[in-house]
C-alpha cells in the first residue's frame, strides 16, 4: 500500500485560519446565544453558493453527504442555556482548525475535507467545501451576530 502524500493549505489559508482562531478565542467564544442561524443574508449566501449546512441532534447523524460544499454538524452538544446553531458551528470550525482536522484533498483542487471530534472520538462535524467558500462562510456566520 502506498504512502499517503500530505497536501498543505496555502500560506494565505493558514493565515486566515490563524486569524479565525484568534477571533474565536478573543470574542466569538464569549458570544454564544448572539448569532442567528436563520439570518436572511446567511441563507441567501448559502443558496447563491450551493452550500448545505445541516445541523443534527445526534453524533450518529454526522455523516458525509453525496455532494460538494456541505457541513453536517452536531448542535446543542455543549451544556448551555442557549440554542445557537451558528455559534455551535463556529465552535466546531474552531476545533477543526485548532486540532488540525482540516485537510486539503488535492493539490489541483482547492477543497477542504473538514471534521471535528469530541473527546470520545465521535464525529461532531463532517464537511467538504471549496477553500474560498469555507472562509466566506465563516465570515457570513460571524456577520449574523445580533
Amino acid at each position: 500500500m502506498g504512502k499517503k502524500i500530505q497536501i498543505y493549505p496555502s500560506k494565505d489559508s493558514v493565515y486566515q485560519m490563524y486569524k479565525y482562531l484568534s477571533a474565536f478565542e478573543g470574542s466569538i467564544s464569549k458570544s454564544a446565544g448572539h448569532y442567528n442561524f436563520n439570518s436572511i443574508k446567511l441563507n441567501q449566501f448559502l443558496i447563491d453558493n450551493d452550500i448545505v449546512l445541516r445541523p443534527v441532534s445526534k453524533s450518529s447523524r454526522v455523516v458525509n453527504l453525496p455532494r460538494n460544499n456541505y457541513i453536517v454538524f452536531l448542535y446543542g452538544d455543549h451544556k448551555a442555556e442557549y440554542d445557537d446553531k451558528a455559534h455551535d458551528l463556529l465552535r466546531h470550525i474552531r476545533n477543526s482548525i485548532g486540532h488540525a482536522l482540516i485537510e486539503k484533498t488535492s493539490a489541483n483542487r482547492a477543497v477542504f475535507d473538514i471534521t471535528d471530534k469530541n473527546k470520545n472520538g465521535n464525529l461532531t462535524l463532517r464537511g467538504n467545501m471549496k477553500e474560498n467558500l469555507f472562509f466566506a462562510l465563516i465570515q457570513q456566520l460571524q456577520d449574523t451576530k445580533r
